[in-house]
């Protein structure tokens, strides 16, 4: 029997059925549903092209018009989308960029001063890293110059200490890592030490940590990336460098001698200050490292809880893109495809396509230009790109000595136990350990190793100080488990100049040596994936890895050792 339509009214307020109304709400509530679902589906890899272009098109542009500060953020976004940089629009952001540095090396920073670094050396970097090589180690001493003596960096005019500036800060001396310019390690380990101890109680960060105000999530995907920036550098967790040339030409300024790598004392004979000299008159850079592992780790722990118990693709906040980028940055050093069951890049990408303006920006507290290339960073996974790996890893640290494929952070957990390799380790300093491996009749080789490796890579990094020579030695034992060891050892020495006996290594007849002389020299280089050599290469892929290491070590050695790659020669 059909429903009239004077049934589906209200007669009287006794709550009557109304069948009628009942079945047409129903019928809206289903179909609105449905739209709904289609509205915040995923976007397809189409969709989120275009909405690259239309972003990357409205940058380009724009760039002539730009001021210098967004010209280096834009100009940095659009390489990452890979817009070439000899076109005719990026070649003048670029000049404009680098004439920034005088000749005499000073940087010509903005009223954004260390944002201003950051991004300004992230741009040169990623266009050219041997081109603006000048200018790249001109902003990198500027940075660390004006780094804050508890290891934080602000304006010139405050001394609060800014999770913001700071993380602009640290990108900008990743990358000038990665071109090959020395970062001293005292600078991250200040860096990390201002983190871990500004860190809110409840894992978050803050804006201006002890100024006021509690954890937000901007902030903290900032401090808790800028953690995993400085653990790469100071216990070799990820990242990789780009390749670099360290030539000059002859007469153009007076040849530094200064060694390379913090296990070295610096002996620099440069009239001219280096950035490492700077550290230390800071007293910044001397010494034990004042930050440990498990302290730093325990810090990213608390910000990537904070952020899982929190998540949101959209904070309430004003720098909504700023964030974005932020979240892209903190998952791709994590190596995480998900947080707390939510697919970061999926809903992302979602919210990005979804609120495109018809130019193809985006907008927010950090203006349009900013906010597009914030948008196009995050969609085109720039952080995921500079890493060189796909999202998902395993934890930091892998399992030296077994598969060659790392080092756990307890070598302990690692060793013989119902299928697992299990050894007590021995104490000692150092040199007692290193006298154990010397010893050809000793018996109590695996003990010295499990010890060796524990006591450099979580108790005391500059133990190896005036060691190199010993570890080298090693590197000849005719004993595969003691080369392996030494490998492992010269990898986190910091000194360029041991590159060439690992670069042999590579053709060393035991398999896990050449695993791990690999390992070394991607450690050594912060190159994660550089070159990429199987566990059990053929002759030919080696003998490959070893033209293209050369290659490398030919374009940063010191200029006082020409002719070292000999050694990669010798019997």
């Amino acid at each position: 029997m059909p429903i009239s339509r004077a049934e589906g009214r209200w007669p009287d307020c006794r709550g009557r059925a109304r069948p009628w109304r009942a079945l047409t709400r129903g019928l809206t509530f289903v179909a609105l549903a449905l739209v709904a679902t289609r509205a915040t589906a995923a976007p397809s890899d189409r969709e989120i092209k275009a909405a690259i272009d239309k972003a990357v098109a409205y940058l380009r542009q724009s760039l002539p018009s730009m001021d210098e500060g967004r010209t280096s953020l834009a100009t940095l976004a659009l390489l990452k989308a890979g817009v070439p940089k000899d076109s005719p629009e990026m070649k003048a952001a670029l000049d404009k960029i680098a004439a920034r540095v005088s000749s005499d090396g000073k940087f010509n920073f903005t009223s954004h001063f260390n944002y201003d670094g950051g991004v300004t050396l992230m741009a040169l970097a990623n266009a050219d890293a041997k081109k603006y090589r000048p200018q790249i180690e001109a902003i990198a001493k500027f940075l660390i110059a004006n780094q804050g003596a508890d290891g934080d960096w602000d304006y010139p005019m405050r001394a609060l200490g800014d999770t913001s500036i700071s993380q602009y800060a640290v990108l900008g001396l990743w990358e000038a890592s990665r071109a090959g310019v020395n970062v001293p390690r005292g600078v991250w380990d200040k860096a990390a030490r201002w983190h871990i101890t500004r860190q809110q109680s409840d894992g978050g960060f803050a804006y201006h940590p002890g100024g006021g105000g509690g954890s937000t999530h901007t902030m903290t995907v900032a401090g808790t990336a800028s953690l995993l920036v400085a653990r790469m550098h100071l216990f070799g967790s990820a990242g990789d460098q780009s390749e670099e040339d360290d030539e000059v030409p002859a007469g153009t300024r007076k040849r530094n001698r200064k060694k390379f790598g913090l296990l070295v004392r610096s002996t620099g004979d440069s009239e001219d200050p280096s950035a490492e000299e700077l550290v230390e008159a800071a007293g910044g850079s001397s010494g034990p490292l004042a930050t440990r592992l498990p302290s730093l780790d325990k810090s990213v722990g608390g910000g990537r809880k904070w952020l899982a118990d929190r998540f949101v693709i959209e904070p309430q906040t004003t720098w909504k893109m700023y964030y974005l980028y932020g979240l892209e940055r903190l998952a791709a050093l994590a190596g995480v495809q998900q947080i707390a069951g939510h697919d970061w890049y999926e809903e992302g990408s979602t919210r990005l396509v979804a609120t495109q303006g018809a130019g193809g920006t985006w907008d927010d507290g950090c203006g349009t230009v900013a906010a597009t290339s914030f948008g196009v960073m995050f969609l085109v996974k720039a952080t995921q790109k500079m890493l060189n790996r796909p999202a998902r890893q395993p934890k930091f640290g892998g399992g030296l000595l077994i598969g060659g494929r790392g080092l756990p952070e307890n070598l302990e957990d690692a060793q013989l136990d119902k299928g697992l390799l299990k050894v007590r380790k021995l104490k000692g300093p150092v040199d007692e350990l290193l006298a154990a491996l010397e010893n050809a009749e000793s018996q109590t080789v695996e003990s010295a190793q499990a010890a060796l490796i524990d006591s450099i890579a979580n108790e005391n990094p500059e133990s190896l100080i005036g060691q190199t020579d010993r570890v080298l030695k090693l590197a000849r034992d005719k004993r595969p488990e003691v080369r392996r060891t030494a490998y492992w050892a010269l990898g986190r020495t910091n000194d360029l100049r041991v590159a060439p006996v690992l670069i042999k290594g590579l053709l060393d007849v035991d398999l896990s040596c050449v695993v791990e002389a690999r390992n070394a020299l991607r450690y050594l280089s912060k190159r994660l994936n550089y070159i990429d050599l199987p566990d059990e290469p053929t002759e030919a892929q080696r003998a490959q890895a070893v033209a293209q290491w050369k290659k490398w070590y030919q374009s940063v050695r010191p200029y006082d050792e020409r002719d070292d790659l000999d050694e990669t020669n010798k019997p």
